[in-house]
């Protein structure tokens, strides 16, 4: 199977830690998208136009959830999804505020990265609506799951939180705000203890020089073209 990516893509990102937890690298492999996302090219294969993309070999499928879903049906060993109905709510939930509360709120800040040109009013209201939606997490988050979120296992939601917390983390911090996830009890510890578990590390590594590489140059790498020592 074929996964276009590119390493500081956070979607990507939650793909590529459900591959690394299976141990699933001979399957999988990781390939820049061949035309520019959105291009007319792009959406031959992927009509959506974005990224990631996971060819399958028979289907072409788009969004990350989807993707992440479909290899852990694919290959349900070391399973990404908890044995109790309850868990599993609780993993689904936590990948959806993710996906439709803190990155929608994360969205206005990368139009004000520039000091020269800055709205401070959208900052502000977009940092506010990120503290929010960091509560939305905290709450929901069970807090007894050390280092992961739900039943003391890997689990989709730590897929989707390690990528978004990566993401809040730099983004609040180029606006001079700190320790926005250590303030919440909860979320903060967990973010303190999944960095150190084996997939979590390596997705956050690749990530980082994904983002440094893009701010360098303005240029996306895939995680194909990412040093074997990072």
């Amino acid at each position: 199977m074929k996964l276009y990516e590119v390493a500081m893509s956070p979607f990507a990102g939650r793909c590529r830690m459900v591959v690394y937890h299976k141990g699933l690298q001979d399957k999988v492999s990781f390939l820049p998208p061949f035309a520019p996302p959105g291009s007319p090219e792009w959406r031959a294969l992927n009509p959506l136009g974005k990224l990631p993309a996971l060819d399958t070999g028979s289907l072409v499928l788009g969004e990350s959830e989807v993707i992440v879903d479909y290899i852990e049906d694919r290959f349900p060993e070391r399973s990404i999804q908890p044995k109790s109905p309850e868990d599993r709510a609780i993993a689904r939930l936590l990948a959806r505020i993710c996906d439709l509360y803190v990155f929608p709120a994360l969205s206005p800040l990368f139009g004000q990265l520039k000091a020269g040109s800055r709205d401070q009013n959208v900052v502000d209201e977009a940092v506010a609506k990120v503290g929010q939606a960091l509560d939305n997490l905290d709450h929901f988050l069970p807090g007894d799951s050390s280092p992961y979120a739900v039943a003391n296992q890997m689990t989709s939601a730590d897929c989707a939180l390690v990528n978004t917390l990566f993401y809040v983390d730099r983004m609040l911090a180029v606006f001079g705000v700190t320790d926005v996830i250590a303030r919440r009890a909860k979320l903060g510890r967990y973010w303190q203890e999944i960095q150190s578990e084996p997939s979590a590390k390596r997705v956050l590594a690749e990530l980082a020089y994904g983002l440094d590489q893009f701010v360098k140059g303005g240029a996306f790498v895939s995680t194909s073209q990412v040093p074997a020592d990072v």
